[in-house]
């Protein structure tokens, strides 16, 4: 978006500079026609200005900066130069000419920059001899011509020096950023440039097994010859460079096909890799043989992601090649729910299920007054989000393992304290015996019920299940509260807070997020917040992320505040958290 604004910034000041000589012409043609009685000259003028505006307006319509410059370079010399012949003009107006090898090398670049450069050194020394001419002096009465072009063959050549450095700069720049150092193939960033170039398209991707192990045996040295012979062997199967060969990452290249493959013809590109990788690489005297897998598709509006996942089913089946099909997209979805389904089952095992605290803010008297418990599950030391465990740990049955885990975390955490602290409970929580007893039997032994506050999703109908109220009246027996969460995502009925009779209504993010630049979201806002003070409900705002949001709500009347400007999830709740006014975090 940068680069886009800057060439915008760069087009319009062409067109102001080429509209202002353009005007400046047009000046001095009315000069000449008037005042100094110049026909000639005005007709030169007019041209002049003529020219420039038209290329402008070719400029406009077609985009193309360096034709349109020079265009207008050219005329503007050429007008100063037959002022100058007309003697309108000091011979120093001839230094003009000395810029003129920029505007060569930059329209035309290095090689035609330097003809066209040169071209010109006869025509202004014509102007001179026209001007020593028509003026009536020789040639040796006067040095300045001299001295102009001398200056101007050193311009010329240290531009030239400068254009071929600043060239091969370029060229290297290009070079590291869009080939890989070591087999001097294309990379992944000048595949994914090429890809948008055909219509119609195959992709092959080509991936050395175990690549890793094979670094650790042999050395990093020897893992770049085997690298080196793979680049040379996919390079002789693209004798009329029919195709592109690319180094991706570590240990995997790429063939990018223009024109839709039929399956066979896919199939038999395979086999051909598959043959010349089965022939030995030596090391060091030393022969070896690198098995590799192939995964390919010509599905040419997701061709990256469809031939990554054809390598991935390739293996993980231990197939020498998979070319894509619609199949392999539920294939890939089965994988990675069986690999969450694992890392559930390991992590309730090995014990890897932890809770973090997100503080929430009292705005009324300054301090963080409770936390809110939240999942998470250390997987190898990355810490991972329920976002990617939820889900299935509900449709696999694991999830109330997971609910008994966060009660008796959370209140081992916040026994020993003097913080409330919430906890997430959906319907299912609610209606399973096991769970339900689970949660009175730690009421009953760390008795902190009136710490402890359940969140219940507002968009779960839970009124309609007998076994939920008899779950409400038992833990409010234990002195727990209750509060309503995300109010505003789902049915927002005000009747069912009646019915319920909540302690805590936490406003929704998608109200909270938008309440600075949306009417509609602060009137939503206010509106529950004078409810709920008719009803002694305190009201929590969710996503506070920013000081303008946090100092709306709190105008709004919000008697809490949650969110990453309050403060982040952590394992650790016993630090200091700021202290916010109404003009400043202390």
């Amino acid at each position: 978006m940068n680069t886009e604004k800057a060439e915008k910034s760069i087009f319009i000041k062409i067109v102001i500079i080429m509209m202002a000589a353009s005007a400046i012409m047009m000046v001095n043609t009315v000069l000449n026609f008037t005042v100094r009685s110049r026909p000639t000259m005005g007709y030169i003028s007019l041209l002049s200005s003529a020219a420039i505006l038209l290329s402008c307006l070719d400029l406009i319509i077609n985009k193309k900066k360096q034709r349109a410059f020079l265009i207008s370079l050219i005329f503007v010399t050429l007008n100063i130069l037959a002022f100058y012949i007309d003697g309108n003009m000091r011979e120093v107006a001839l230094a003009w000419i000395l810029v003129l090898p920029l505007i060569a090398h930059y329209t035309q670049g290095l090689k035609k920059g330097l003809v066209f450069t040169y071209i010109l050194i006869p025509g202004s020394i014509s102007c001179v001899l026209i001007r020593n001419f028509l003026t009536a002096h020789t040639i040796f009465k006067t040095g300045t011509y001299i001295e102009v072009l001398v200056i101007y063959s050193i311009v010329a050549y240290m531009t030239f020096t400068y254009e071929r450095a600043a060239q091969q700069k370029e060229k290297l720049i290009h070079t590291q950023y869009y080939y890989d150092s070591l087999t001097s193939l294309p990379n992944r960033k000048k595949l994914i440039q090429d890809i948008s170039l055909y219509e119609q398209k195959t992709l092959v991707l080509v991936n050395i097994d175990d690549f890793k192990e094979i670094n650790n045996i042999i050395g990093i040295t020897g893992g770049d010859i085997v690298l080196k012979e793979m680049a040379q062997r996919l390079t002789s199967l693209n004798p009329d460079n029919e195709s592109t060969l690319y180094k991706l990452h570590a240990d995997e290249f790429a063939f990018l096909i223009p024109g839709e493959q039929s399956k066979e013809e896919m199939k038999l590109l395979a086999e051909k890799i598959q043959t010349i990788m089965d022939m030995d690489i030596e090391i060091k005297g030393t022969a070896m043989i690198a098995s590799i897998s192939i995964g390919i598709s010509n599905y040419s509006e997701r061709l990256f992601s469809t031939a990554d996942i054809a390598l991935r089913t390739a293996r993980l089946r231990k197939q020498p090649f998979t070319i894509y099909s619609n199949e392999l997209e539920m294939t890939k979805k089965y994988e990675e729910n069986i690999h969450q389904l694992y890392q559930i089952q390991k992590g309730i095992l090995n014990d890897r299920f932890l809770p973090y605290f997100q503080p929430i803010y009292d705005i009324h008297r300054n301090k963080i007054q409770k936390f809110e418990c939240l999942i998470r599950l250390d997987e190898e030391g990355t810490i991972i989000e329920p976002k990617h465990f939820l889900d299935i740990s509900k449709r696999s049955r694991k999830y109330p393992w997971l609910t008994r885990i966060m009660v008796t975390k959370s209140f081992q955490h916040f026994g020993p304290t003097d913080h409330d602290f919430s906890i997430n409970l959906c319907l299912e929580d609610m209606i399973n015996p096991e769970t339900t007893s689970h949660i009175y039997s730690e009421l009953e032994s760390f008795d902190i019920g009136e710490r402890v506050i359940f969140e219940l999703l507002e968009s779960e109908r839970i009124e309609s299940h007998p076994e939920v109220f008899d779950f409400i009246q038992r833990v409010r027996e234990f002195g727990c509260k209750l509060a309503i969460d995300d109010f505003g995502s789902g049915y927002s009925n005000f009747e069912y807070i009646l019915r319920m009779k909540f302690d805590f209504l936490k406003i929704d993010a998608s109200l909270v997020k938008n309440v600075i630049q949306d009417d509609n979201a602060r009137i939503m806002i206010n509106t529950i917040v004078e409810f709920c003070k008719q009803l002694n409900i305190k009201t929590i705002a969710e996503y506070v992320s920013s000081k303008e949001i946090y100092e709306m709500i709190r105008d709004l009347g919000v008697d809490f505040a949650q969110g990453y400007f309050v403060g982040m999830p952590e394992e650790n709740t016993e630090r200091d958290y700021p202290i916010f006014t109404s003009a400043r975090v202390l």
